[in-house]
């Protein structure tokens, strides 16, 4: 069983807290998870990475979970490495309805490529 690595969005935006919030209620899963598998993991090479995202200072605001990963890193002899970075703001957020409307859509592009006619298979040598 191997552990690829963790991701932690920190938005600011409403998405980016329901986001946040979820993985605070299921933080004791997730540790449980990291507990349970330290001691089945192999030693082989590996590494455990964190990409926190956010506004302002997210790699401050993650402080805590920062410092569990990499005591659990350290227990597992594993490489930990950490990357903060700012998101940018979208220009304006969309409702589920405005979202659920752009996916129907059927632009003259996609009509083209659904009704596109395909080709005759040609299966012999000399076809």
């Amino acid at each position: 069983m191997g552990f690829a690595g963790l991701c932690l969005t920190l938005a600011p935006s409403e998405r980016g807290r329901k986001i946040a919030e979820a993985f605070v209620r299921n933080a004791n899963i997730h540790r449980t998870w990291i507990e349970d598998w330290l001691p089945r993991r192999d030693n082989r090479k590996a590494a455990l990475v964190a990409l926190i995202a956010g506004d302002g200072e997210p790699e401050s605001q993650a402080a805590p979970m920062l410092a569990y990963l990499q005591r659990a890193a350290r227990l597992a002899r594993m490489d930990f490495f950490n990357h903060a970075f700012d998101l940018p703001r979208p220009e304006r957020e969309f409702s589920v309805q405005q979202i659920t409307e752009r996916a129907r859509a059927v632009t003259p592009l996609l009509q083209d490529i659904l009704h596109q006619k395909m080709p005759n298979p040609r299966w012999g040598i000399n076809e």
